[in-house]
């Protein structure tokens, strides 16, 4: 599905427009950062009661892009870095927005690693795990207090 506030799909009336309240929980996916189109999503799931994970998707391209910028990082360091400005923004962007009370979980992810996570695969050495495991326990329990609630 497209993103709010791209081309055709207005912020303002994304929610009502794709029928999100439709559903028994979103995701929001993002590269980069979560900006305000997001945030809308957010408060209007909210209204609905809709749960809501937020995933920063790409974490092993991050990872290797932060080490290319300071290749005095490890691996190690250079997640942990990744994992505290993608919070940050996170945080930032629900501040600015004045959404009160409106703190989304946030996974950071690669389709890589929960590709293996979900297959069994191995994964390669380079890659790393961050919160794939947490992002599908976090689904199968919206899916499960959705269920039981029918």
């Amino acid at each position: 599905m497209p993103g709010a506030n791209t081309p055709g799909n207005p912020a303002q009336t994304y929610f009502k427009d794709k029928l999100l309240c439709a559903f028994d929980g979103l995701l929001l996916l993002s590269g980069d950062t979560f900006t305000e189109p997001d945030l809308w999503v957010l408060n209007e799931a909210k209204k609905y009661n809709i749960p809501v994970g937020l995933v920063r998707t790409k974490s092993d391209m991050h990872i290797s892009n932060i080490m290319h910028s300071d290749n005095s990082l490890s691996p190690e360091e250079a997640q942990l870095k990744l994992i505290r400005e993608a919070r940050s923004n996170v945080e930032q962007n629900v501040d600015r927005a004045h959404f009160d009370n409106l703190h989304p979980k946030l996974f950071i992810a690669s389709s890589r690693v929960l590709y293996c996570c979900v297959t069994n695969k191995q994964m390669r050495p380079e890659w790393r795990e961050i919160d794939e495991e947490e992002l599908l326990r976090w689904v199968r329990e919206q899916a499960q207090k959705r269920i039981q609630h029918t």
